[in-house]
């Protein structure tokens, strides 16, 4: 057998284990063989749903790694919207080496996500080529090949989206196979063929069987095959097919987006399967099975404990969440464009000589003095202010208190700090104790993957680069009009423009920003933006909140000594001063270092095909 080892091949192992030529020169009985497997109907739809196991545990949090959210790091921090908290600095310190830029090709989150990948292409590489070796080829079956292949031009599309140029493998692995044949592939023909394959499969696919189809969320449908040719073309900057992939799907009359009053429910267990989702991961919790024997497999386990908010910092908390540990933090400049963008109210420029802390001229609960500009779904769905969170969320003690007597309760507040916070919390992802399984700190809510939203942006920008200005327009605006936004687009605006700024808010958190600043930094390279300039200095500045009515360290910040009653502020630190460089960079010789990820170590010493981008 081949002695060449690398992480696309992890996932593979376990799995071809029984299958290596050396492993059956002796007949085992009761075993069915790898090409007896494939013959009938149910055999396919098996091997199918093997695959949306293996599937669902890499979307869910990288399934080598196990405990992260690997899929959410990876694609979310090193954007320009969040910060790596925590308890203090070094905590979780593999999300602020993604936030900060100071990652290496042996990272802990992104080696066994690019393996996970791969292990997710091998068991659909296995029904792709497996089933039709079997034998005649019924409508099942080949539906079961259309649903793998789509599944295998994600995963490809991820890969290439994050790490540029990895191997495209269209046949399950075989260890004795030569390892040439795993070799980097090219960005943009990998890419377009991450697109072909989906509309190549679009024929054996079923469509959602309308809105309420609960099922058709939770497989490959013709509505997730279209959404993922959409982004592929789009990607690779071939727009006219971008439109035309998409298209069919924002006009099915399977999908919606949900009203404004639900904008929220999407990313909760509640909005499992609503109208606006095209595909999730299925959990599917099992109360027979034990947590650690396929349940937390399939969840986002780690999500919960490292995104949901600090209680143990905090006085008190509202009612119905989980504990976390504060391991993300809004940024104050994303916080006030957002106000700004949402709600028509200019709260001023947070940024001083420090980068975070707000002068004289910023206040961050400017949009509260007009209570009709604070009506805002979107803004109160992915962002509260910290006011809101100790004043008009349920504690359920306390609230029917006036503001000034809750003002001075000791049960809500913030004891200490919060390291990586501002003013503005998270809430959008947010896990509710509703949703966790059963003593445990897993969250039961499927793993969305696609959703009508985003297919909107996507098909507005392709028709805004085609000529179709109009077109571009009408969805763009149902998407500014379901927020509630006080910025309305209209037909004399920089439709393009407008178009780059929805996506930055509408799809926050969702894995979108960092690679749409990636590729418009190629794609519009003439415009005269940086769209690296939020990010350049990540790392050199962080925030922490405090309350001055717990603050026992008021005066060493220059704040003053404890209050009778709660006031919040934030201190900017400097916890990568003197331990070396950090923010986004482009070296003079290898400026593109940053903007994709190495391939893992462990990839290219082990094969020499496999070759490391520049500056790596």
């Amino acid at each position: 057998m081949n002695k060449f080892k690398f992480s696309i091949l992890i996932g593979a192992c376990a799995i071809m284990a029984t299958a290596c030529e050396d492993k059956l020169d002796e007949d085992q009985k009761g075993v069915i063989t790898l090409d007896m497997f494939y013959q009938s109907d149910d055999d396919a739809q098996n091997a199918l749903n093997g695959m949306y196991d293996e599937f669902a545990q890499v979307v869910a949090n990288g399934k080598f790694l196990g405990i992260h959210n690997a899929p959410f790091f990876a694609y979310n921090l090193c954007g320009d919207d969040i910060y790596a908290a925590g308890e203090f600095y070094g905590d979780n310190d593999f999300m602020s080496q993604l936030n900060e830029f100071r990652y290496a090709t042996d990272h802990e989150d992104l080696t066994p996500l690019y393996g996970a990948y791969y292990s997710a292409i091998y068991a659909a590489n296995l029904v792709i080529n497996k089933i039709p070796e079997a034998g005649e080829m019924s409508d099942i079956k080949k539906r079961c090949v259309a649903e793998a292949r789509v599944v295998r031009a994600y995963c490809h599309m991820q890969l290439g989206i994050g790490w540029y140029d990895p191997p495209k493998v269209t046949k399950y692995l075989d260890l004795s196979a030569g390892a040439e044949d795993i070799a980097n592939s090219d960005h943009n023909e990998l890419l377009k063929w991450c697109a072909e394959e989906c509309m190549d499969a679009m024929a054996d696919l079923e469509d959602r069987n309308g809105k309420t189809d609960k099922d058709g969320t939770v497989k490959v449908t013709k509505g997730f095959a279209q959404f993922v040719a959409g982004k592929a073309y789009m990607f690779v900057g071939d727009f006219e097919n971008s439109k035309k992939a998409l298209k069919p799907l924002v006009e099915s009359e399977n999908y919606a987006l949900v009203p404004s009053d639900r904008i929220g429910e999407t990313f909760l267990a509640n909005g499992d399967g609503n109208e606006e989702q095209i595909m999730a991961t299925n959990v599917a919790v099992n109360t027979a099975i034990s947590t650690w024997s396929g349940n937390i497999q399939r969840s986002t386990w780690m999500y919960i404990n490292i995104m949901n908010w600090r209680q143990d910092h905090m006085a008190g908390v509202p009612s119905g969440y989980v504990n976390g540990w504060g391991g993300l933090g809004i940024r104050e400049d994303f916080a006030a464009d957002f106000i700004k963008h949402d709600c028509g109210v200019d709260p001023g420029d947070p940024k001083t000589k420090d980068g975070i802390v707000g002068d004289k001229d910023y206040d961050p609960y400017a949009y509260e003095k007009d209570p009709k500009k604070d009506q805002r779904w979107r803004r109160k769905a992915w962002i509260r202010n910290i006011k809101e969170f100790m004043y008009e969320m349920s504690y359920g003690s306390g609230d029917d208190q006036s503001l000034a007597e809750k003002e001075k309760m000791s049960n809500r507040g913030i004891k200490t700090y919060l390291y990586g916070q501002t003013h503005f919390l998270e809430y959008k992802r947010q896990a509710r104790s509703e949703e966790t399984y059963p003593g445990e700190a897993f969250s039961t809510r499927n793993n969305l993957i696609a959703r009508l939203g985003e297919a909107y942006l996507l098909y507005a920008e392709a028709c805004a680069r085609t000529g179709e200005a109009a077109e571009g327009l009408k969805y763009l605006n149902k998407i500014q009009e379901r927020a509630g936004s006080a910025t309305i687009t209209s037909a004399s605006d920089d439709l393009l423009t407008a178009i780059k700024e929805e996506k930055r808010f509408e799809l926050f958190l969702e894995g979108c920003r960092w690679p749409d600043m990636v590729r418009w930094s190629f794609q519009d390279k003439g415009d005269g933006v940086d769209y690296f300039a939020r990010i350049r200095n990540n790392g050199k500045t962080v925030p922490e909140l405090y309350d001055a009515m717990f603050d026992e360290n008021g005066k060493e910040k220059g704040v003053g000594n404890k209050e009778e009653k709660h006031r919040f502020y934030v201190y900017a630190t400097h916890p990568n001063e003197g331990r070396g460089e950090v923010g986004f960079t482009e070296p003079s010789d290898a400026p593109d270092k940053y903007k994709y990820y190495p391939i893992p170590f462990k990839d290219v010493n082990a094969n020499k095909f496999i070759k490391q981008h520049a500056g790596w």
